[in-house]
């Protein structure tokens, strides 16, 4: 080879060297510049996927546990994104078509998941077991605490620790706050408790809509209502339904109707014991609010979640104890829980404990205050938490999925002022403040016009 066809060769290497260069730097700053919701619309696809990869759905697979991780980071770089999102006012010309869709998809979730249950009893798992019997047990006056419950799964089984098993039954009333007790009674007089959870569905749906009816709130209420993930999740009994009703709510209310936010921010904080990990993002609910009002909103939502929970814990303190807290410890590693955990090897309660406030600080420092991100950073966190835990099921990255969804469908809606006045966020040159939207500014100029006043 002559040095001019050499020095040809390298020249033309060299060009193609820069050209992947550029190819690469300008695929990264597309990618960027995405908007926040597409990360956390991914995130929750990658999951979904993860899910659904065995079955039962939310079991272990190696694919899917390989699917976690990017999912959390595909979070953490949304919620770093989530500033350059800006409010908009503007809906979807389809409005009625929408509403049409969903009222479709809400009438096949009742028919088909009505049938499913009818076919399938649900007494072949102990969660379904746990929630009839402590209704009737609170029906009758008596502590659903203090209960004790027959070993459905025979001796040997792992799904218990060793000191939960006595006399071949389990040493477990109920696993769950009050709250979801109180949710399921009226289900469990109409012969069924699951029903409750599709009545959770149903409103979940019909509050993403009610948020902003436009085709990513439609989508996203579709998807809860035709996913098979949902009906298996409600055939199980699992509560995870009604923990994202009070999200749902949650979210609603600090969008559209502030003077609910307490009720329904407790009756969240209540749902459920890992709630307690969207404790630290409660101020991203209340932007706009003086410091004053924050701290009487908060006041008012820890009072609702204690006047549904205490007068239950204070009826049987040992017994709240065990079944709250002591089992959840006491349980044992299990091997076929979809967790990151299950693919190297088990973590150590400390170093998830680590795992998870490192989360929460990042979503704290990043995370535009607004009420989309209070469900999506509770979705990172609950991610982070069940993604490296002993027991990681199908119910908890439904609840994740959603919260999401529900997260990326309402990033783009204005929050308000309690006086009504619409709020966009503005971050930049080190600034961080709330300004009055456009869309507000200009119904107060036609206000004071009309009232022959200048602005």
């Amino acid at each position: 080879m002559s040095w001019s066809t050499s020095k040809r060769i390298a020249g033309h290497l060299r060009k193609l060297g820069h050209n992947l260069v550029q190819m690469a730097d300008r695929a990264r700053h597309a990618a960027i510049e995405l908007p926040p919701a597409v990360y956390f619309i991914l995130a929750a696809s990658l999951l979904l996927i993860a899910v659904s990869d065995s079955q039962p759905f939310g079991n272990y697979s190696f694919f899917g546990a390989l699917l976690l991780a990017p999912a959390i980071v595909l979070c953490a770089a949304g919620i770093v994104r989530s500033p350059s999102q800006h409010a908009t006012q503007t809906g979807s010309s389809y409005t009625f078509l929408l509403r049409c869709l969903v009222f479709t998809a809400l009438l096949y979730h009742c028919i088909t998941t009505f049938a499913m249950l009818r076919s399938h009893s649900g007494k072949d798992i102990d969660v379904n077991l746990f929630q009839e019997h402590s209704a009737a047990a609170l029906l009758r006056g008596t502590n659903p605490y203090t209960l004790t419950t027959v070993n459905i799964y025979g001796r040997g089984t792992t799904f218990y620790a060793p000191q939960l098993l006595v006399n071949d039954r389990v040493q477990i009333g109920l696993p769950y706050p009050p709250a979801s007790l109180f949710f399921v009674l009226p289900a469990y007089l109409a012969g069924d408790i699951r029903y409750a959870y599709v009545f959770a569905i149903l409103l979940s749906a019909a509050i993403c809509l009610m948020l902003r009816t436009n085709l990513a709130n439609a989508s996203v209420a579709c998807l809860l209502l035709l996913s098979p993930v949902t009906r298996y999740v409600e055939r199980q009994s699992w509560t995870e339904p009604f923990v994202l009703l009070t999200l749902a709510c949650t979210v609603y209310s600090a969008l559209r109707k502030r003077s609910w936010l307490p009720i329904a921010l407790g009756a969240f904080l209540a749902s459920k014991q890992y709630s307690v990990l969207a404790l630290p993002f409660i101020p991203l609910l209340l932007s706009g609010y003086h410091r004053k009002e924050m701290r009487k909103l908060i006041a008012q939502s820890v009072g609702t979640a204690a006047a549904l929970t205490l007068p239950m814990a204070f009826w049987s303190l040992s017994g709240f104890w065990r079944d709250i807290v002591l089992l959840h410890i006491r349980q044992p590693f299990r091997t076929d829980g979809l967790s990151i955990a299950n693919l190297l090897f088990p973590i150590s309660p400390a170093l998830i404990l680590c795992f998870v406030i490192i989360g929460m600080i990042f979503a704290i420092h990043n995370a535009r205050p607004h009420p989309s991100m209070f469900a999506v950073c509770f979705g990172f966190t609950l991610l982070i938490f069940v993604a490296t835990n002993k027991q990681a099921f199908c119910n908890y990255y439904f609840l994740i999925i959603y919260a999401l969804l529900l997260g990326a469908a309402s990033m783009s809606i204005p929050t308000t002022t309690p006086e009504g006045v619409s709020l966009e966020y503005v971050k930049g040159d080190g600034i961080s403040t709330f300004r009055p939207s456009r869309q507000s500014m200009r119904e107060n100029v036609l206000v004071s016009t009309a009232y022959g006043s200048s602005v």
